[in-house]
């Protein structure tokens, strides 16, 4: 239902399965910290209208930056429109992250690290600032999981408990 969201924002482009990927593993882990977040594919309704109230009502953004991609939903598409920074939705929600002064974080692969300054050529000249605020998350490590999380914790201001960033566990999806 619309109204306060204690996690984040999860902004990603749907048109890229390692996009959906990491924004389902970033979804889960707020989840099982009670940080229940905005994320468009668990959402009743994922409506423009809603995902702006999303945005502005949610504790801070993350954003999951992917590159050109194959869309095999739509083979034809141009795997460049596919990139984060091309689809219009994403661009919208960032905006509405900085005009409602969230905090933002992007999120990228491990795997891509050596592609982020071409990812953000894409960017528009008004976020391009963004690239100073990206995390590494490596889904193929269970320890590089558990950091990546408490670098985007940390860098967002979300807390992940009582106890402390110590007591962080890491959480596996078995």
């Amino acid at each position: 239902a619309p109204g306060f969201w204690k996690g984040p924002f999860i902004t990603h482009t749907r048109r890229s399965g390692d996009g959906v990927a990491v924004s389902n593993e970033v979804y889960f882990e707020m989840d099982v910290r009670g940080l229940p977040s905005w994320f468009d594919v668990r959402m009743d309704d994922p409506s423009e209208q809603a995902m702006e109230e999303g945005v502005k009502k949610s504790s801070c953004c993350v954003a999951v930056v992917t590159g050109p991609c194959v869309n095999h939903d739509r083979p034809d598409d141009k795997p460049e429109d596919n990139a984060y920074f091309k689809r219009a939705y994403c661009l919208k929600e960032l905006r509405w992250a900085v005009e409602a002064e969230k905090p933002i974080v992007c999120l990228v692969r491990a795997e891509d690290r050596d592609n982020v300054d071409l990812f953000f050529e894409d960017a528009p000249d008004d976020l391009k600032y963004l690239r100073d605020h990206v995390i590494f998350y490596d889904r193929n490590d269970p320890e590089y999981q558990k950091i990546g999380i408490r670098k985007l914790l940390v860098a967002t201001g979300l807390r992940p408990g009582p106890e402390g960033f110590g007591s962080v566990p890491i959480v596996q999806n078995d």
